[in-house]
């Protein structure tokens, strides 16, 4: 059964509570150096990112991860809400953003996340960009690259689409799991929903 604690006190490889940190970003939970070594080689494209993103510009402001196209790997920045409830400024980062797909679980590890995470891009990406998202396919692999194309941008929110109010929450560390795995699934089985076996919702994508 998916675990039914706080998914950011966890281990972020595996399903075991998430006693120790990262000594460099003190962010990113792991229940040993074992499950801290084998989570590296992810972990390390956004470990020095998110330690030195500058302090928060001002209240309407949250935390999200940047997924350029010409990037190698995605970073950290700050995204300006209107208001103080979930109203991005997308237009400051992405040229379009109207096709998303929603997180709600981690499959690979059997577990709902606390605050779901929204991937926002250009839903005719595969007609309008000719060249992939290189901060994608460093994270999902060079034999996907052709799977996603111009910029994407990850933000948190509490809440569900249509049934509650939508409250943006930061990103951290923590979500890069979930993104990778999400993705990486998506690019397997396209036409498959990335959700847990008992999910009734899963993720969306418009």
């Amino acid at each position: 059964m998916p675990s039914p604690v706080d998914s950011s006190l966890l281990c972020g490889n595996c399903p075991n509570a998430g006693t120790h940190r990262c000594s460099r970003c003190h962010n990113a939970r792991y229940c040993s150096a074992t499950c801290q070594r084998a989570d590296w080689p992810l972990h390390a494209k956004i470990c020095i990112s998110f330690a030195s993103l500058p302090a928060r510009p001002g209240p309407n402001f949250k935390r999200a991860l940047l997924f350029r196209a010409n990037s190698p790997r995605p970073r950290f920045i700050w995204l300006e809400h209107r208001g103080s409830n979930y109203n991005p400024k997308l237009e400051d980062w992405i040229p379009c953003g109207t096709g998303c797909i929603d997180i709600n679980c981690y499959r690979r590890l059997n577990r709902r996340l606390s605050n779901m995470i929204n991937l926002t891009f250009d839903e005719n990406f595969l007609g309008t960009y000719t060249t992939p998202n290189w901060s994608i396919a460093g994270i999902v692999g060079p034999q996907y690259a052709g799977r996603w194309r111009g910029d994407f941008i990850a933000q948190g929110f509490e809440g569900r689409w249509q049934t509650e109010h939508i409250v943006a929450r930061d990103l951290d560390t923590m979500a890069l799991g979930p993104i990778e795995d999400c993705l990486r699934f998506r690019s397997q089985n396209s036409m498959v929903e990335y959700c847990l076996p008992d999910d009734v919702e899963g993720e969306d994508m418009t």
